[in-house]
């Protein structure tokens, strides 16, 4: 990871709770760093988990402040929903909730992703392999 980040300098990593945080060291408009209140899933697979993310208020409050969009492209096969997961997290950064996610689902990775003309589009991936 060092390697990776002395050709990105605008980038930083961490390890904490046996996962990898690669993420921008401006923190300003650094979304998982958001703070959530609460997000509760029960009985969700991992993309519906995913979608509930959009219904949380701190995250629409940010988009809305950064005149952003969020949208996904599907590429590939859909999620299949063989993995339902319940997950009450209180009080943790969205990087630690999609941190939890990713354990919880047994996926490799997540990434958001903004993108557009203007950039104003985000969007969140999780990715197996």
């Amino acid at each position: 990871m060092d390697a990776l980040v002395a050709q990105r300098p605008a980038y930083a990593w961490r390890l904490g709770d046996g996962v990898y945080n690669l993420y921008p060291r401006r923190r300003s408009q650094n979304l998982s760093e958001l703070r959530v209140q609460s997000f509760v899933v029960k009985e969700l697979n991992l993309e519906e988990a995913s979608k509930a993310i959009s219904k949380v208020p701190e995250f629409q409050k940010w988009l809305s402040g950064h005149r952003l969009t969020r949208r996904e492209f599907q590429v590939g096969p859909s999620w299949k929903p063989r993995l339902k997961v319940s997950l009450e997290l209180k009080e943790l950064s969205l990087r630690e909730v999609l941190n939890e996610m990713v354990k919880r689902f047994g996926v490799n990775q997540w990434v958001i992703v903004r993108y557009g003309g203007k950039m104003e589009y985000v969007a969140i991936y999780f990715y197996e392999n």
